[in-house]
């Protein structure tokens, strides 16, 4: 009897540690896409820094797609369009897309942040099962 409740203990926590192992993968492919969107933002951050400095009449690359670029001559250095999502885009100055992305990288930082919390606790459980079935 007592052999049988130590079995079905050791079956279980099997099976909490596999599961574990799956959340510890998403959360690592979480925080690769999270690292990944930081890299894209801040980049883009960077851009229109550089951006501001451009003055009507100057010419440019205007990126078509990704690799694929256009020239192009600026009639307009203070506005752009910006794709706020929905397929919705407006017009914004320059500081207030910078300001907006600023925002967005500040909100991708705690989830981040979160993700990891999140990633150590359930790393902790797993070294937690692993210790008590070398026991």
């Amino acid at each position: 009897m007592f052999k049988m409740t130590e079995e079905k203990l050791k079956k279980e926590r099997m099976m909490e540690y596999q599961f574990l192992e799956q959340q510890i993968q998403n959360l690592n492919n979480n925080l690769n896409s999270i690292e990944q969107n930081l890299i894209e933002i801040k980049s883009m951050i960077k851009t229109l820094v550089e951006f501001k400095s451009l003055k009507k009449g100057d010419k440019i690359k205007a990126s078509l797609s990704n690799g694929i670029f256009a020239e192009a001559v600026l009639r307009n250095t203070k506005n752009l369009q910006v794709n706020v999502g929905g397929q919705v885009v407006v017009s914004k100055t320059v500081d207030e897309t910078k300001e907006m992305l600023e925002t967005q990288l500040e909100e991708l930082e705690k989830y981040r942040k979160q993700t990891m919390s999140y990633y150590n606790e359930i790393y902790a459980r797993l070294e937690q099962i692993q210790k008590n079935s070398t026991q």
